[in-house]
């Protein structure tokens, strides 16, 4: 059996004395499980799973704690060979697997993942559709992950093959709610992923420096459709053959933010290939 180890470690507060309120921590520690089979199962069955973890073809135990701040260690023990015969057609590596499931829950928090995870979702390796189902999919427990922030704990730092997730206050704060913004805008975007299956998406924000997820609305005219899809395959072609060819989309949306007024999800109206044209 192949082996992967997360190292969880809580860090400030009560946390510095080797210990933790044990009702809040056992809720973070379930939503850390969560927030790693949920991803992990994907790369095994190559469906989103959000239940019955009873079920799926690996194992995820909950080894040991050692004193630090606050350490516990979470393996994943899998096969190899189911690892290459089912779920998506990419090989599943320790690297990669930890680096998959640092992006879904780096992307849950408002933040980016990793160039390697981005490049294989580019290609259509990695279905773009399907990851940010995943990322909607591991939202709630990345909420209950963070329940011993400011309860207990300052930070938790998620760390496995070198790759780490770090929840503090900040990213709390992005996953406590979520408010709808109906003010509309106009921007332009590169679109960083589309599936034109399932209407979901990444835009890349220049000012911002990071892709936010979208998803298109039922009923979206065809010219949106086909100025997304133009921009998608310019944006790849740039960032991976180096062509610079401009990917740029004009794009009139709606936002869901986070309670300190961060994009969250945009909801486009419209998409045009130039201001001028929208």
């Amino acid at each position: 059996m192949a082996r992967v180890e997360f190292l969880v470690e809580f860090e400030g507060d009560l946390a510095t004395e080797h210990k933790l309120p044990a009702y809040e921590a056992g809720d973070s520690l379930t939503g850390i499980a969560k927030t790693i089979l949920i991803p992990t199962n994907y790369l095994f069955e190559g469906r989103v799973r959000r239940r019955r973890f009873e079920e799926v073809p690996f194992q995820l135990n909950l080894v040991a704690q050692r004193r630090g701040s606050f350490q516990s260690i979470y393996e994943l023990l899998y096969d190899p060979l189911v690892a290459t015969s089912a779920g998506v057609a990419i090989g599943i590596t320790a690297n990669l697997l930890t680096d998959f499931v640092k992006t879904i829950a780096k992307r849950a928090v408002g933040q980016g993942g990793s160039d390697r995870i981005q490049q294989l979702e580019a290609e259509g390796r990695l279905n773009a559709g399907d990851l940010a189902a995943l990322v909607d999919a591991v939202e709630p427990s990345v909420k209950q992950s963070h329940r011993t922030i400011g309860a207990g704990a300052q930070v938790i730092n998620i760390v496995g093959d070198g790759n780490s997730v770090t929840f503090n206050s900040e990213t709390k704060r992005y996953v406590s709610d979520t408010v709808r913004n109906d003010e509309v805008r106009v921007r332009s975007f590169s679109v960083a992923s589309l599936n034109s299956n399932t209407g979901y998406g990444r835009l890349f924000d220049a000012e911002e420096g990071r892709t936010i997820p979208f998803q298109l609305p039922t009923g979206i005219d065809g010219r949106s459709v086909a100025a997304l899809l133009s921009s998608f395959n310019r944006y790849a072609r740039r960032r991976w053959m180096g062509n610079d060819e401009a990917s740029l989309v004009a794009v009139r949306y709606q936002t869901l933010d986070s309670v300190d007024g961060r994009v969250k999800k945009i909801l486009p109206l419209a998409a045009r290939d130039t201001m001028e044209e929208l």
